[in-house]
Order: structure tokens, then sequence, then C-alpha cells
């Protein structure tokens, strides 16, 4: 009886382990949803865990930031439509949830910009014993996150007009020029990455490009800043600086996978001469990424952005191994070095000294649901 019940036991467990993960999109819709904070002392009510890692691997701690839920819940209004009624209404109820938390993540002033880390209360390095609330680790609000923010709430056209304008007022001039970024961009009235006269600013491809995102997607009416920054982009992409120095071409991303993730992602949306004259470039140069990609979250971003782009690349990933990558992938980089002067920033080079390495399981999940929901549209 034992030696039956044992193998009872056993046929059990490896059903069970075999269903641990299923790859459907709706199964991992209701697996992103259940990972949404139902609220507790440090993580409210929608918000989506994330921790910040410094030195070695396990050390770690858990980080309230709005970046990632904002990018979770961007990400699912995209693919929306592509689900059924009744799990249209599962995303809009995440979507409720995790709008709830934004005015906490608001400028500290009541201004219409968007913090990184909570302003009300004020807590920076949140779980940091000796920083947590310290004044001087306060971040300026920056262009990633308001971005983002703004992509994931429908305003008023004269809000986003509003944030528009003060944009253009933090863009590389003479008066406060980037000394962070190569000579050859320094004259490029581009937009910067923080809404702070104090913060020494930076050129990051991905802020960049996020922020085009959000001018492109609401229909904004282009200006020189936005012209600039194409631009800019477009010299980045041609030199392949974005390819050879991503630590110093986006110094909070610091991984070329993941600039050219979201250089596909913008130019799935645009219409402007500049950026479609680099598409075939970019579309290469992921054709070229895809068999260097060691981790596969590398590839699950690489192919997405295929996908994103009308390509098929036929290429087909084993869904079950990808989680297993989940920690050992960083998708975001806090850089305390990201202004500093470009001398200082290539002699560090690919060093992580002092930097925070940000993950997040459930965007994790959201980006295999993306390359689901993006490479089933391929084959229709």
């Amino acid at each position: 009886m034992r030696i039956i019940a044992l193998l009872i036991f056993l046929i059990f467990s490896n059903a069970c382990l075999s269903q641990k993960y299923t790859f459907s999109k709706d199964s991992l819709l209701y697996h992103i949803q259940s990972l949404q904070s139902k609220g507790d002392s440090f993580f409210d009510d929608g918000l989506f865990v994330s921790q910040r890692f410094a030195g070695k691997k396990g050390n770690y701690k858990y980080d309230n930031n709005i970046f990632f839920t904002a990018l979770i819940l961007y990400t699912l209004q995209s693919l929306r439509h592509d689900f059924s009624i009744k799990n249209q209404q599962i995303i809009d109820s995440i979507a409720f949830r995790a709008r709830c938390n934004y005015p906490r993540y608001r400028n500290r002033n009541s201004d219409i910009t968007y913090n990184f880390w909570q302003t009300s209360p004020d807590n920076s390095l949140p779980n940091s014993k000796f920083w947590s609330n310290y004044e001087k680790t306060r971040l300026s609000d920056d262009f990633d996150d308001t971005s983002i923010v703004y992509l994931t709430i429908e305003n008023n056209d004269s809000i986003d007009v509003l944030l528009k304008q003060k944009m253009a007022e933090y863009i590389n001039s003479s008066n406060k020029r980037a000394g962070s970024i190569f000579k050859r961009y320094r004259g490029y009235k581009a937009y910067n990455t923080w809404f702070g006269k104090k913060m020494k600013q930076d050129f990051d491809i991905c802020v960049m490009s996020n922020t085009l995102l959000f001018v492109f997607q609401k229909g904004q009416q282009l200006n020189q800043c936005d012209y600039e920054t194409i631009r800019l982009i477009n010299q980045m992409v041609i030199s392949n600086d974005y390819l050879n120095y991503p630590q110093i071409i986006s110094p909070h991303y610091r991984n070329s996978t993941i600039i050219l993730y979201h250089l596909s992602r913008l130019l799935a949306v645009v219409n402007n001469e500049n950026l479609d004259s680099i598409r075939k470039k970019v579309i290469g140069d992921i054709y070229k990424k895809l068999p260097q990609a060691n981790k596969s979250m590398e590839k699950v971003l690489l192919l997405t952005s295929l996908y994103r782009l009308n390509e098929k690349p036929g290429l087909q990933i084993d869904f079950k191994d990808i989680p297993d990558d989940f920690d050992n992938f960083y998708f975001f980089v806090a850089n305390p070095f990201s202004g500093s002067n470009i001398l200082i920033k290539k002699m560090l080079g690919k060093s992580e000294f002092l930097c925070f390495r940000y993950q997040c399981e459930a965007y994790y999940w959201t980006l295999l649901l993306e390359l689901q929901v993006l490479s089933a549209k391929s084959n229709i």
C-alpha cells in the first residue's frame, strides 16, 4: 500500500509541477492580477512589488516605486483589445487600482510631473535604514515616470499640452549643457532626463524614447525640442553608439537589448522621416543581437521588438524555462553616475559600483504576455 501511495504522490506531484506555469494569454493575465498588491504596511493596494539590488546578488530591498506599476499598466492597456470582454474588465480593474496610487508620486508642490518614489509623504530610497527620507537622496521628478504615467491616464488635452510646455523648459542648452555624453552630442537641444534645476542632467536614449512615445501617442504637435531629440536618437543609432556604449547612451538602462526594445516601441507608433529612416537598421541590429543573447528575458525583448515592427522571426522560445531567468535579469538601473562627466563614465565603464539594479516579477510576466499576444497576432 505504501508503494502504491508513493506512486500516486509522485504522479500527482509531477502533474502539479507541469502545471506550475501555463502560458496562454488568459492564464498569464490572471497570474499578473494575482501579483498586484492587496495592500500592506509597505506596498499600497494596487502597486506591484519590485526589488532593488546592490552589491552581491542576495543583497536587496523591497522598493515601492511607481515605475514598474505604470509600465505594467501601460503594457496591459496596449494589449487590452486582444482579450475577451471579461478579461478586458480584469485589465480595467488592475488599472483602476494601480492609478489610485498616482497622487502619492505626484510632484511635491502639486505640479503636473511625477517622481520615481513617493512624494506624499516623501520616501526616497525606501526601506533603507540610513537613507530613507534623507533630503539629499530625494530625486527630482523625471521624464521617464512622468511620460509613462501620462500614457496610462486619460487627461484633458490642455493638461497634456501644459506638460509638453514644461518638458520644453528642461532641454539641453548652452546654459546647462550635459557633460555626461560624448562631445558630438552635446550641441543637441534635446530632452534631458530630470525636471530639476539642481540635478546634473544627462541624455538617455530610452528616456527620450518614452518621452517621444508620449508626444506621438497623445497626438501632440511637434516642436523644436521634439525634432532635436529625434535627430539625436537618429545619430545615436546610425553611429552604433547605442550598441557599443549602452552604459553611456542609456545610463539608466545600460543594456543594448533594452534600448532596442524601447526604440521598437517608439518606431511602431511614429510617422516621422528621421525615425523611419533608422527602422531597417534597428530591425537588422535586432536580428544580429538575437544569437548573441544569453539570457532568456533578452530574447523575449528582442522577439517582441521584431513582432512589434511587423517582422516574423520564426524563432520559438521554450516559455517554461524563462521564469528561471528572472533572477538574472535587471530591467532598470539607478545610476548615481548618470550625470557625471563623460571621463568618469568612461572610467567606470560597465561597473555596477554604487548602482541599484531593479527587478519586478510581475513586469517580467507582463513582458511574456506581450510576446505571447504579439507573436499570436503575427500568425493570423
